[in-house]
């Protein structure tokens, strides 16, 4: 039998994993709605890396390479600014 999307419940909260190298942290929702939406982001020698897998498929890796707090200080400025493209996980909760 196939697997469905509630079979992925396991996945919702937060995850962390590392090699000693890099280390991953990603998020997931619930399954409600027949959805899982999840983010992650990779922690590697000083910087933050983020890769896109739109529809379940690897693109291009992304360094953050400037972050704008934006007029106010409070983070909801122009945001992170993406740079050009340049084992097993463990319950972080």
């Amino acid at each position: 039998m196939d697997p469905t999307v509630p079979d992925l419940s396991f996945l919702s909260g937060s995850w962390r994993s590392s090699d000693g190298t890099s280390t991953w942290e990603s998020v997931y929702t619930a399954t409600d709605g027949g959805h899982v939406v999840g983010a992650s982001k990779e922690l590697r020698d000083g910087g933050l890396y983020m890769t896109p897998f739109p529809f379940g498929n690897r693109s291009m890796e992304f360094a953050l390479s400037d972050f704008d707090l934006g007029q106010h200080g409070s983070g909801r400025g122009a945001g992170p600014a993406l740079g050009t493209p340049e084992a097993t996980p463990s319950r972080a909760d």
